[in-house]
């Protein structure tokens, strides 16, 4: 599974894909023989980027990235807060989105970076954030610019806990 952005259009393998904004984030799958098995995107009418995948057990994979204004992913969507907020969403094998939430504040750019999956279906997510950003029930501050953020997800796309480092 790969992720990453693309603008006007794209094609992987026999799938292509038109941006709805000035980026859109792609999601696929690529088979052991270097073959696109499916793709699929989501974004809206801004700057949307996936910058980070990790499989799961079930052969599906959670994804991060950031996103600006108004973003779709499958039936939900996600309206930023600020000029870009952090998504976190679940993509099935297949390529559906399952879900997907969003983190961030009205400070400046908040972005997702990195995922590791974890064994009960949920994942770590790495990132930065810019003034403040809501996890669920925790917001952090800002120490300066922007500020390191780690966070776990739930395997249903809820923030259980989040920390912060920078200076």
């Amino acid at each position: 599974i790969i992720t990453g952005e693309f603008s006007d259009t794209a094609t992987f393998g026999s799938t292509t894909l038109t941006s709805t904004g000035s980026t859109d984030v792609f999601v696929g799958k690529i088979s052991s023989a270097g073959v696109w098995e499916w793709a699929t995107q989501t974004g809206g009418t801004g700057a949307d980027l996936g910058r980070g995948a990790a499989v799961l057990s079930d052969g599906g994979a959670i994804i991060t990235g950031e996103f600006s204004d108004t973003a779709t992913f499958g039936s939900t969507t996600l309206t930023s807060t600020g000029s870009t907020d952090v998504f976190v969403g679940k993509i099935s094998s297949a390529g559906v989105w399952e879900w997907a939430t969003q983190t961030g504040g009205t400070g400046g750019d908040d972005r997702g970076f990195h995922v590791a999956t974890l064994s009960d279906g949920g994942a770590i997510i790495s990132g930065d954030f810019a003034s403040t950003a809501t996890f669920g029930s925790t917001t952090l501050t800002s120490s300066g610019g922007w500020d390191v953020f780690v966070g776990k997800i739930s395997s249903a796309g809820v923030w259980e806990w989040a920390t912060q480092t920078g200076g």
